[in-house]
């Protein structure tokens, strides 16, 4: 059966939605919030799940009126993980196209270059549906700008990452 959280394609075009909005709003994220980030575009009903900073409280009520999209998600931490395999492929894929930042992506960052992504792809990305949500909202304007590592940091809130040894 069918499942986007293993194919390769659908992972490197929620990478390249992703990436294009944060190069839009002039942002970078870190390739651990990034990867946390890809797996919310794809399990948005996921993100009630999150312990929210206070800052980020009014996406709340956002979070819980997602309906799941596929299946209720009994293991998150390894779906995460699965997932990571994939996340891997599109992301040195991407570097090897020149769509990011090679120097950028070995110091732990996600960074669009100027090499144009092809126009068919982009056409895709603006025709995307869940730009608009406010989920989506959330990812590129609130995710990047709070670390993921650390005992308050995206990892630790949403549960995905091992956080304990993080450095200071």
């Amino acid at each position: 059966m069918y499942h986007p959280i293993d194919d390769s394609n659908h992972c490197l075009f929620r990478m390249l939605l992703l990436s294009h909005h944060l190069q839009h709003d002039a942002m970078e994220a870190s390739l651990e919030t990034f990867r946390i980030m890809d797996f919310y575009c794809l399990f948005p009903s996921a993100l009630a799940e999150i312990k929210l900073p206070r800052e980020f409280s009014k996406y709340k009520k956002v979070f819980q009126g997602i309906r799941p999209q596929f299946e209720i998600i009994q293991n998150k931490a390894g779906l995460y993980d699965r997932l990571r395999h994939v996340q891997n492929n599109a992301l040195g894929c991407m570097v090897s196209l020149g769509f990011l930042d090679r120097s950028r992506f070995l110091d732990g960052l996600v960074v669009l270059t100027s090499q144009p992504i092809p126009a068919n792809i982009v056409n895709k990305i603006f025709e995307s549906p869940i730009a608009d949500e406010e989920w989506f909202k959330f990812l590129i304007e609130a995710m990047p700008n709070f670390p993921s590592e650390g005992t308050s940091g995206w990892k630790a809130r949403t549960k995905l990452g091992e956080f304990r040894y993080d450095a200071a």
